[in-house]
Order: C-alpha cells, then structure tokens, then sequence
C-alpha cells in the first residue's frame, strides 16, 4: 500500500512516517525540508502541497496523511501554504479515489474550554483562542474537508491533538524554557489546575494506521489523547527523577506567563475509544514523557 504523507518531515509527520514504512508501507513524503530521493527509510521528495504539479508527479496512492503545516503569523502566506495547498491535496485525493484522507488537526479550534471534559462538539471559539490564526485556518480545512466528503465523496477522518511527544523530545520553545529552569533549580509557576491531554506519536501513528481501514472512521472527528498531563504534578516528577531542587508551585488568579500553559485541557477521547477500538495505557505513557523529559534536560 502506498501512503502519501504531506509534511512527514515534520514533528508529527516524521513519527507517523518512520511507523507506516516500519509496518511496510512503501511511504512518500512531500516536504519543503527534503533533501534527498530518500531518508530514514521512506522516499522524501522537496516541495509543498501548495504545488499541484510536485503532487500530479506522485502517481497513484492508497491512503494520504496531511501533517504539512505552517505556523506562520502572516495571514497571506498561511492562506497560500495552508488553504491553497490542502484545497490543492483534496482535490488531487478526491481524483485519485484514495481509500482514506486523516488529517492532523488542533485543539486551538476550541477556543477556550467552556465545559470539561472537552467532547468533539465543543463550540469552536477560535476568536478567543490563543493562535487565532492557526485556530481559524485549522477550522477552514476541517470544513474544507468535509465539503469533499459531502460532494465528491472523499473519506476522510481528522484527529484533534493538544499536544505531543515522541520516544526523542516534546516539541516547543516554553517547554524546553521549563526545563532548563528544572535543570538550573529555578522556581517554577504554572497556572492552577492547568494541565492537557497528551499524545504519543507512536499513538497518533497507531490511531491513523486504524482510521484507513475501519468504516467507522469515515467523516468522523477524534480526540486524541495517552495521558492527561497536570503541570505541576509532572514537573515535580521531572524535577525529582532529575534530582533538581526546583520548587514548583501553582500561581491562583490571573496567569501573565506563557499561555500555552494556561487551562485544563482534558480532551475526551470515548469516541476514540469507543468507534475505532483504540485505548493507551496512560500511566505507561506517562513514565515515557517523563524519561524523555529527563533525556532532553541532559541535552541542554
């Protein structure tokens, strides 16, 4: 089987792809940060969706995974590399009659949390978000997508993540902030009860391999998360393992830091669970976040 992945030199997309060619798949990879016919053990090809002719060229593929994304702040260069480059992979996708399209979506689309646990129906306030931007283009290819699942029959799946790590870092500028200040015994705040539902990439990875063959996973929307990962708890954990004196503590009232770090997002994954059979060991995830912490703060 031939799979497509749009931005699988990516932080997600590098994961999903090591996994599906793993799993013997013969994986393409279409990315701007590509450097050769072939890395790791897929074939990589330089360029962005936003190109119709690098995607013409492909051929023939069985499944797409779309994790091309960029994290611009320029409305008009978001539109060109984001919209126009997923309108450009749906239609080529609904041309070939792919058996299934999953797309790589976010919680900023919620806005801010209204009720929790966060459900797949949660309004969508991405006015109020923290990256209104990436919030609204994320929204538009989610609505773009199932304009060609309604009109030209496209099965497609989106999973909405928070956040993730794999078995080498987390990703993230306030993340690795964290943890050289654990590393240096600095005092650390973070906002009170705030904390989000965590994904592993071996897990997305898994999730994904799933949605292409499960019926259920048609025109459907999926949280996706292993753990739920309070602040202040898993950085005491880090900072023990680590043998660091930070004193860790949670701040009430208004939070001026980083807002990556504010709110409780505790995302619902039973639809996960429930329609494609898929449920993580959470305390196992857990101590492999925690290990990988420790291997970066080494790092640094």
């Amino acid at each position: 089987m031939r799979v497509l992945v749009a931005g699988g030199l990516g932080f997600l997309g590098k994961e999903v792809s090591r996994y599906l060619a793993n799993k013997g798949y013969d994986v393409i990879v279409v990315d701007p940060a590509a450097e050769g016919s072939y890395q790791e053990n897929f074939m990589t090809i330089k360029g962005t969706i936003n190109n119709p002719n690098i995607l013409r060229d492909i051929g023939k593929v069985d499944f797409i995974v779309h994790s091309a994304w960029d994290f611009t702040e320029d409305l008009g260069k978001s539109i060109s590399e984001n919209l126009i480059g997923s309108s450009n992979l749906c239609e080529w996708a609904a041309s070939l009659g792919v058996k299934k399209f999953v797309f790589y979506s976010s919680s900023v689309i919620y806005g801010i949390p209204i009720r929790i646990p966060i459900t797949e129906d949660h309004p969508l306030l991405v006015e109020k978000s923290r990256a209104p931007l990436h919030a609204l283009i994320k929204l538009y290819v989610e609505k773009l997508l199932f304009y060609y699942y309604y009109q030209k029959s496209l099965p497609i799946t989106i999973f909405r993540i928070w956040w993730s790590y794999s078995d080498y870092r987390a990703p993230g500028r306030t993340y690795r902030d964290i943890l050289s200040k654990v590393k240096r015994g600095e005092k650390i705040e973070v906002p009170m009860n705030a904390g989000g539902s965590i994904v592993y990439t071996g897990d997305l990875a898994e999730a994904t391999e799933t949605a292409f063959y499960k019926d259920e996973a048609v025109g459907e929307i999926f949280n996706v998360s292993s753990f739920y990962l309070k602040w202040v708890d898993v950085l005491k954990k880090i900072a023990m393992k680590f043998g660091s004196s930070s004193e860790i503590s949670e701040v009430e009232g208004e939070w001026k830091g980083p807002g990556f770090l504010e709110g409780s997002w505790l995302l619902d994954d039973s639809k996960l669970r429930n329609k494609l059979g898929l449920s993580f060991n959470s305390i196992e995830r857990e101590n492999r976040f925690i290990e990988v912490s420790q291997r970066m703060l080494n790092l640094l």
